[in-house]
């Protein structure tokens, strides 16, 4: 363990990009580091807490085969599943019904706005020695994207962050917009297979000028429901007091890392525990333990 975080610590010696903001309610989170992702997880793009057996689900984004791995608590991948059905396009996200152990992967990464075959696919969380199993698929548009591409300020259908939410997935925009227009939006999606057009149901305004500081790239609410984690490269929004799933309505503190990398992925172990991962960059990706500060009652 010590030896992986002497490598992380040597790798932050190179510096990736830095933005200071004024933000509302500001605060710290301090991320301490696990381990340094295995080789062949360096693109790693979605991760869930699998509490029943303390391990993490992840993936790899575009170009990687349709397979998920179950890693330990020292980064030892403990099992690698093929996805029936399924193909990666541009996965970018994991969500997880913990009540029945449905899990969703996201294959909705659009960098260029231009993609027509949006999907989620749906199946079992993986349980034992199982090496394959089988998907059901939501596919689903915008219903607010006429264009593919469209024009540069109307670049808002990039997504890399989703949870789940009483049958229905809720997706946060990667908004690539030109210039920034600093917001990005939630839509809904049934949760069950079929073809829809998506519901925008709110909008939140992230801020900023740079929107590779300010996009946002995973998100995840807590086990209890009661906080919603949206992940940038450099910050935390944190949504609170809010009635679900009218998520971006309730109150919100913005926490800022000591670091700012390129960071793909965030789930929580409790309420105020969480992990976050960041994939291969000026260096080897890694996974990191954090605390949320107390944000409300």
């Amino acid at each position: 363990m010590l030896g992986a975080v002497e490598n992380i610590i040597r790798v932050f010696g190179y510096t990736l990009w830095i933005e200071i903001l004024t933000v509302f309610s500001p605060g710290t989170i301090g991320l301490e580091p696990q381990f340094l992702m295995p080789a062949v997880l360096e693109e790693n793009s979605g991760l869930v807490w699998d509490d029943e057996h303390q391990t993490f689900w992840t993936h790899n984004d575009s170009g990687d085969k349709a397979r998920l791995f179950e890693v330990d608590t020292t980064g030892t991948i403990l099992n690698e599943v093929m996805l029936n059905g399924a193909s990666n396009v541009d996965w970018e996200e994991l969500a997880l019904d913990r009540g029945t152990n449905t899990l969703y992967v996201g294959d909705f990464g659009n960098n260029r706005n231009k993609r027509r075959d949006l999907c989620i696919y749906k199946l079992p969380l993986p349980r034992g020695s199982e090496t394959e199993v089988t998907t059901e698929k939501i596919s689903f548009s915008y219903p607010d994207q006429g264009a593919y591409p469209p024009e540069g300020r109307k670049k808002e259908f990039d997504m890399e962050a989703m949870v789940y939410w009483n049958d229905s997935l809720y997706l946060f925009s990667k908004n690539r917009t030109e210039p920034y227009s600093g917001y990005t939006k939630m839509y809904r999606v049934p949760a069950q297979p079929g073809e829809y057009v998506a519901e925008l149901v709110d909008s939140f305004a992230t801020g900023g000028t740079y929107y590779m500081a300010q996009w946002i790239t995973a998100a995840d609410l807590s086990p209890s429901g009661d906080r919603l984690a949206l992940l940038n490269n450099g910050h935390l929004w944190v949504f609170y007091d809010f009635e679900a799933p009218r998520f971006l309505k309730g109150k919100a503190r913005k926490f800022s890392f000591e670091r700012t990398t390129q960071k793909e992925a965030v789930t929580f172990r409790n309420d105020s525990l969480l992990y976050v991962s960041e994939e291969k960059s000026s260096g080897p990706g890694a996974l990191y333990q954090g605390v949320i500060p107390a944000v409300g009652p």
